[in-house]
């Protein structure tokens, strides 16, 4: 039986949590899978939902380890042209691919990074350092290759533009199976390291904001783009659906969720909340996740006198974000675009979660958040790197509750049309050419899913 084949740069995580639920409803679908992660995640914890997967994952060796060397040594000793050809994918990337004068990171503002975060903005975007990270994945594809060939697939779809689809594009190389790949934001802005060369190979590509497919067109060219198919990852709408109708409570609760990174922008959050303090609103405020910035978030937090009443209670599951969800009036999103680094959300996954579940959201302008959010209709856009302007959305809101109550209705509407899961798990499947029985593919049976014009 045909599978397709995801290769992931590890699975699960609990911050990816799109893709387990885009396998899970493949699944559903009928599809046959098999799942490879580069690396194992890096907790144990995850979401519940994991534990339901039908399909196994292989977790590739390292580069260094044992098993994929020995294929390396052995395709060294027995074809060595092909591992210099292998080489040679990878050096012809590294003048890059971009539209003439454009560069990565160009736009955005200025990063607030400690020396540590701008080390590492450095080494993701820095095309030596790509270069050389990419490069020690040619290991991994000889032993992956070796694996795949006794598999009898349709073809191999890797998740980010980055690593897992140079494997890919290395595997095709190596087999000839032909491969697909899903972009989605770091991979694409923050550095274009063979996204022309992916381009080009691939049998189909995907992307998850139309946002995206723009940004392709104007760096690499719209011929570039014209493969390029948009399709949200989308969120379960059983489990995220309104709640009872919420009462008012004193004091109304902001939430936010993601990463503690540099631009995630909670720091404006923040500082938009000592306005709102200022202005004797009254507030709660939780910002949920884990990541480098805690320290710097609760150090502004403190010093602002907002300990009382902004906190951060680490990193959550789904079962134990949906109360947050059900007892919050206002989502905040003020992600920002690092200048010099290009990292930006497109769509953060909260805030599908969060007009799903009818709570109206406050987000920057950046990225594809325009197409979750309609200003004024399910929230409000306002510019990054703006506490002012934040703080003045957050309180037009909290001093309305019938329009949070309207938009949170809007917001629902546009989660049922634009981000339910099932509907877009069976698009996918058919951008793969692997067409979905419609009359039991998106019902709550197995559907069965038979070859289209496979990827």
């Amino acid at each position: 039986m045909r599978k397709l084949a995801y290769l992931l740069p590890s699975f699960p995580e609990l911050a990816q949590t799109f893709i387990l639920g885009e396998i899970v409803e493949l699944e559903r679908l009928g599809i046959p899978l098999a799942v490879y992660s580069l690396r194992r995640p890096r907790t144990t914890r995850t979401q519940r939902e994991a534990e339901t997967l039908k399909t196994e994952v292989y977790y590739c060796p390292a580069p260094w380890a044992p098993a994929a060397l020995a294929d390396t040594l052995r395709l060294v000793a027995t074809q060595p042209a092909t591992l210099l050809k292998l080489a040679r994918v990878l050096l012809g990337a590294s003048g890059g691919g971009r539209a003439q004068g454009s560069s990565v990171g160009s736009e955005g503002i200025p990063a607030r990074m400690s020396l540590y975060e701008r080390l590492r903005g450095k080494f993701h975007t820095g095309r030596l350092f790509t270069l050389v990270k990419n490069a020690m994945f040619i290991p991994v594809a000889v032993h992956l290759a070796k694996r795949l060939r006794q598999e009898e697939l349709y073809c191999l779809h890797a998740h980010w533009a980055s690593h897992p689809a140079t494997v890919a594009l290395l595997i095709n190389e190596l087999t000839g199976i032909p491969f697909s790949f899903t972009a989605h934001a770091y991979d694409i802005y923050m550095t274009d390291f063979l996204l022309r060369e992916k381009l080009s190979r691939a049998s189909k590509v995907v992307t998850c904001a139309e946002a995206n497919r723009r940004y392709i067109a104007a760096t690499l060219g719209r011929s570039a783009a014209e493969k390029v198919s948009v399709c949200y990852h989308g969120v379960d709408l059983a489990r995220f659906q309104p709640g009872p109708a919420r009462i008012s409570s004193a004091p109304p609760l902001l939430i936010a969720c993601g990463n503690l990174e540099a631009y995630k922008g909670f720091e404006y959050l923040i500082e938009a909340c000592a306005a709102l303090r200022r202005w004797g609103i009254p507030f709660r405020c939780k910002i949920v996740g884990e990541g480098p910035r805690r320290g710097a978030l609760e150090k502004r937090r403190d010093a602002l006198g907002l300990t009382e009443v902004v906190s951060l209670p680490g990193a959550v599951t789904h079962e134990e974000l949906l109360p947050e969800l059900a007892r919050a009036d206002i989502c905040v999103m003020p992600s920002v675009v690092l200048r010099g680094f290009g990292k930006r959300d497109v769509i953060p996954n909260i805030a599908v979660e969060a007009i799903a579940s009818g709570v109206p959201v406050v987000a920057s302008s950046v990225g594809g958040m325009a197409e979750a959010i309609e200003h004024g209709v399910n929230g409000y856009l306002v510019p990054q790197g703006d506490p002012d302007a934040l703080a003045r959305a957050i309180a037009s809101l909290l001093s309305n509750p019938r329009q949070r109550r309207q938009m949170g209705k809007a917001g629902r509407k546009r989660a049922l049309r634009l981000f339910d899961r099932r509907k877009n798990a069976a698009r996918l499947a058919q951008i793969l050419g692997l067409e979905v029985r419609p009359d039991r593919g998106t019902g709550g049976e197995q559907g069965q899913a038979r070859q289209g014009v496979p990827c």
